[in-house]
Parts: structure tokens; sequence; C-alpha cells
């Protein structure tokens, strides 16, 4: 009686191509959640050291001994430590957002009440900018969003800044909110310089200033990253519109309240 086998053949191929995928995927978040608790035990060891440099600097510019040559020097050492002092503060949120440890507390907001404060906080740098600023939001409930009151105010503070910050002598930054079925819009529009196709594409991206890093406007690079995490972690999101020479608009589309 003849020999006889008897097998079967199966291309596992595919199996292990996705299981290399999967591999890399699981490989780049863990790499991604490393680097994120790395920085942020990094800005909580920093925060003790900076804290004593500024307030023992803040003790030195009452000194009415100092020349002006020195008060300038204390100034200068004052306004870097406040500079780093908030990039270390938007890491720490960055990190945190990034991680899943974001504590975030929804409540109904209202949308014009949390830009006139923002504006208001804002009016010195406009002034100083020679920027208008209009609230055109409505006031009634319309424009009401459900989300965290801190990191709304964050967003809506972000936004207007680079509006004044990019803009033009004797430009204006106008926002605006309206329903767009279960979100609200809120929008951010500027008389600014305006981003080509390939700044907007890095836009999003953390530390990326497309450019402004080289021009006298400081900044972190840190807060258009932090607005759209913020917005997608309450559930909303945000987008760009530009035109070079003309102007940009931000909208931010959070859920309705």
């Amino acid at each position: 009686m003849p020999l006889r086998m008897v097998g079967t053949h199966t291309d596992i191929d595919e199996r292990k191509s996705a299981d290399a995928l999967r591999f890399e995927r699981d490989h780049a978040a863990a790499a991604d959640l490393a680097k994120s608790q790395f920085l942020s035990r990094v800005s909580h060891e920093l925060r003790t050291p900076l804290n004593a440099i500024l307030g023992f600097s803040q003790l030195m510019e009452l000194e009415s001994t100092l020349s002006a040559q020195q008060r300038g020097w204390v100034l200068q050492v004052l306004s870097s430590g406040r500079h780093l002092l908030a990039l270390m503060d938007d890491i720490l949120d960055l990190s945190s957002v990034q991680t899943g440890q974001f504590p975030l507390h929804p409540v109904s907001n209202d949308l014009h009440a949390t830009v006139h404060e923002a504006r208001a906080m804002l009016g010195k740098a406009a002034q100083e900018a020679d920027v208008t600023v209009h609230n055109h939001v409505p006031t009634g409930t319309s424009a009401w969003v459900r989300a965290d009151a801190k990191r709304l105010q964050q967003i809506v503070s972000n936004l207007l800044s680079n509006a004044i910050k990019y803009n033009r002598r004797g430009g204006w930054v106008k926002v605006n909110a309206q329903r767009e079925g279960p979100l609200v819009a809120l929008s951010v529009s500027d008389s600014g310089q305006g981003l080509d196709a390939t700044q907007m594409a890095r836009l999003f991206n953390p530390f990326e200033r497309v450019g402004a890093q080289r021009g006298p406007v400081a900044g972190t690079g840190l807060g258009l990253a932090l607005t759209r995490e913020f917005a997608q972690a309450m559930g909303g999101n945000v987008g760009v519109t530009s035109q070079v020479g003309v102007g940009s608009t931000f909208v931010v589309r959070l859920p309705a309240a």
C-alpha cells in the first residue's frame, strides 16, 4: 500500500505583517508615553528652583539702591523666568492630556462671557499692538457650550492672544459663534499676515511656530497644540482657514450646552 501524506498550507505573510504593524504601533505609543512622562517629571523638578529665582528677583526689583542698568538686568531675569514658567506649565498640560491623566469637569459655559473675560485680560496687549478686538458672540443660549471652564478659557485666550500678536498695527480681531447642529462653532478671525498651505499643515504640532521663532514675537509654540488637545478631549475639534496677506480664521467646535 503506497504511503500517502496529507497536509495543509497556510499563508501567514498577512498575519506577520499585521503583527509587525501592531508591534510598531505599540512601540511608538510606549515611546510617546515615556516622553510625556519624562517631560512632566522634568517640568515638576524645575519649578522649585525657578520659583526661587523669580521670588528673589522680585525682591531685588524692590531694592531702591539699584542703578538703572541693574534694574534692567533684574527685569530681564524676571521676564525670562516668567516665560520659562509659562513654557513648563504648557508642557505639563500637554503631557497630562497625552497620557490621559487630564481631569475635566464639563459644565455649561457662556461663550460671550468667556470671550469678554479673555478680551479684558488681553486688553493691554491689544492696545500696545494697536489691534481692535470685536466680540460678536451672541448673548443668547445659542452660544453656550458644555466644556471644562478652565480649559475653555485657555482655548479662547490662546486664540485671541495669537490673533493679536501676529496681526498688523491698526488691525482687527473678530470673534463670533454660531450653532452647528449638536455643536457650537467659535470663530476667531484676524487681519494678520495669513498662512500658506505648508504652514497650516504644521501649525498644530507642538513647539512649531512656523517661522515666527525668528521674529520679535515671543511664544512657546504650544498654544495651538494645547488648543487642539483640549478641544478633542472635550468632544470637539479645531480647524483653520487662511490667506496670505489677508488673515486667518480659527474655528473651535464644542458640544452645545
